[in-house]
């Protein structure tokens, strides 16, 4: 067998290309190898959805349809891979919208039981949120009894004049007029603080309710789809 003898220096000058030969070929090696992990297996095809419900087979998705549900099939029509894709909140706004009220409920949940730690500390708590809205009706009606004399005054005189068959004077007509307003004026607030408490005790009511129901081990959040009081 022939024996070969390369010089020293020959081997040093080789040495580069060889180098450089190397480095391209692993590169191009590796390109492929992407190129191939990238494309769908052979005989493979993708089935995806466009936005106006139409069913496409290709061996690609568009850029533009990229972010949709696709699966993949095999040449004997089998789905052998789904792609899901997270919707976001504008995608589906009914299932955000439920995780808000789950984290909300979490959230007063905790506010619960770090505020209470007996059903009546809820009761006790009602009855102080409730005492200056009492105090508060109770203000407006005496101011409406005060009031309702005073009218009952002028209607008095405005009837004697009536009977004199005399005009009243336009002053006291205007006042008769400005306390019926007043009234009506008191009225209204009387209405609103009644509303407020009326509110207020559903609020601590519910409260007390959920209260009951996480000291009994009942975590699951309750009434989810019922707006917040």
């Amino acid at each position: 067998m022939p024996v070969f003898r390369f010089k020293r220096s020959n081997i040093k000058q080789a040495m580069p290309v060889f180098l450089a030969t190397s480095a391209c070929l692993l590169a191009l090696a590796g390109a492929q190898v992407w190129a191939d992990a990238a494309k769908p297996a052979a005989n493979h095809i993708i089935k995806w959805v466009d936005e106006k419900g139409t069913t496409h087979y290709s061996d690609g998705i568009p850029a533009q349809y990229s972010g949709r549900d696709n699966a993949e099939i095999n040449g004997q029509g089998v789905v052998i891979k789904r792609n899901k894709t997270i919707q976001s909140a504008a995608e589906n706004p009914a299932e955000e919208l439920l995780k808000q009220k789950i984290f909300e409920q979490k959230r007063r949940d905790r506010s619960l039981l770090a505020s209470y730690t007996t059903a009546q500390e809820i009761d006790l708590a009602r009855e102080r949120n409730l005492q200056l809205d009492e105090i508060a009706v109770q203000g407006l009606q005496q101011r409406k009894a005060n009031e309702n004399k005073r009218l009952i005054g002028y209607k008095k005189t405005l009837n004697d004049y009536l009977q004199r068959k005399t005009p009243p004077p336009l002053e006291l007509t205007q006042s008769a007029t400005d306390s019926q307003a007043r009234i009506s004026r008191i009225d209204q607030q009387i209405a609103q603080k009644l509303s407020t408490m009326e509110a207020t005790r559903a609020r601590f009511d519910k409260d007390k309710q959920r209260f009951i129901e996480l000291k009994q081990g009942d975590n699951a959040p309750k009434n989810l789809n019922q707006p917040a009081q």
